[in-house]
């Protein structure tokens, strides 16, 4: 070929794509270790039914960071995890602690079926893998937590 021999070398096609590498995991990892883990994440693409390295949905966000500090889990949907009975339930924001799951039901459902997960971090701050961002992001306690938060989970206690 015209492009092959001596002088010519061939390189890979430069992208814009952001390489990415799996979270380590840490044994027996505390709640700062879980929430240090999903931090990591951040600007991650959102994508149905994925639990990273690259992309993730909101539960497979929670799946991936909860293995990567040792938690041992099933895959789950948010409904799922939302239903791990080992966990303690907390009700009311004023209760949640660092590390805590949230669950919601959809925007404006009088529903109480689980839809969404997000993880708490303390100070009105939520991380999620937000449809709507498009992307793992920080978020804050607002109307459409007000109006759509159902219950907590407490994985570390």
């Amino acid at each position: 070929s015209r492009w092959s021999g001596p002088g010519y070398t061939t390189t890979p096609a430069q992208t814009n794509a952001p390489a990415y590498t799996q979270t380590p995991v840490t044994a027996n990892g505390s709640v700062d270790d879980f929430i240090a883990a999903a931090k990591q994440q951040l600007g991650k693409r959102y994508v149905y039914s994925t639990e990273g390295p690259d992309t993730f949905d909101c539960s497979g966000l929670v799946f991936y960071c909860l293995r990567a500090v040792g938690v041992n889990v099933s895959r789950y949907s948010a409904s799922g995890f939302s239903q791990v009975s080992s966990w303690t339930t907390v009700y009311g924001r004023e209760n949640l602690r660092p590390g805590d799951l949230l669950f919601y039901k959809s925007d404006g459902s009088s529903s109480t079926y689980v839809t969404h997960v997000a993880i708490w971090l303390g100070g009105g701050q939520i991380l999620h893998a937000s449809t709507s961002q498009g992307k793992v992001c920080y978020t804050t306690w607002g109307s459409w937590s007000e109006n759509n938060f159902l219950f907590a989970k407490r994985v570390f206690d």
